[in-house]
């Protein structure tokens, strides 16, 4: 005696989906839409699969061509910009617009000179006679003292700088240094040993003696390119 399939209706609980039961040893008929296998639209990964990678703009490798043009956009914006400034009379120290006043004119460009030789160079003759009047004038009628000796070679050394800087050397830094020493019949030796150039750099040196004192003042010029 054979036994027929037994079916078992679906029961639809109120206001959910319905769902197919079936009790052992029988066989349920499936619709042909729920055999299909669906993919949800919106699946989120697990943990153990990781995202595709998409190619960002920064693994991307520049070409040559492209960076060669933005160079070169770059520095032709920025040469623009540099002459096209232009300072009005408010914005300079000192300066005020008034109504009607014409703008000044664009600054110029100046370009790198290349010149490695000073205009106006160092001339130790000129430097030693100038250092030998300003010893006479400052130590003519003086006599020597251990206190006022030091305060006396700082205004020396301040008043040769000044007076060398108005003869206009180009390019020069100047070191002056100043020594000032009791006479007791003593022999004395003043040496100075200096790391320089020498058809650039010189120097200038002088002495004034008195009968308790002597004095020995010394001007460098280094040339600063």
């Amino acid at each position: 005696m054979k036994r027929s399939p037994i079916q078992v209706p679906a029961t639809a609980p109120s206001g959910g989906r319905g769902r197919v039961t079936s009790s052992p040893g029988t066989t349920t008929p499936h619709s042909p839409e729920r055999s299909r296998s669906r993919k949800p639209s919106s699946a989120t990964p697990s943990l153990d699969e990781t995202p595709p990678r998409r190619p960002s703009a920064w693994t991307t490798r520049p070409s040559m061509v492209g960076v060669m043009a933005a160079s070169r956009l770059g520095m032709g914006v920025l040469r623009k910009v540099r002459t096209s400034y232009r300072p009005t009379a408010g914005s300079r120290k000192g300066g005020s617009s008034t109504c009607g006043e014409r703008p000044d004119p664009p600054l110029p460009s100046l370009e790198p000179t290349y010149r490695l030789e000073s205009k106006c160079p160092f001339r130790p003759a000129v430097v030693e006679e100038l250092i030998q009047t300003t010893l006479n004038e400052h130590l003519k009628d003086r006599s020597y003292h251990p206190s006022v000796a030091t305060l006396l070679c700082r205004k020396l050394s301040d008043d040769l700088r000044d007076r060398v800087k108005k003869l206009g050397f180009d390019r020069y830094r100047l070191v002056v240094s100043v020594a000032m020493g009791e006479r007791r019949d003593q022999g004395v030796v003043a040496s100075s040993r200096c790391a320089w150039d020498d058809r650039r750099d010189n120097f200038a040196t002088a002495t004034f003696q008195a009968p308790d004192f002597f004095c020995t003042a010394s001007v460098f010029g280094v040339y600063k390119e």
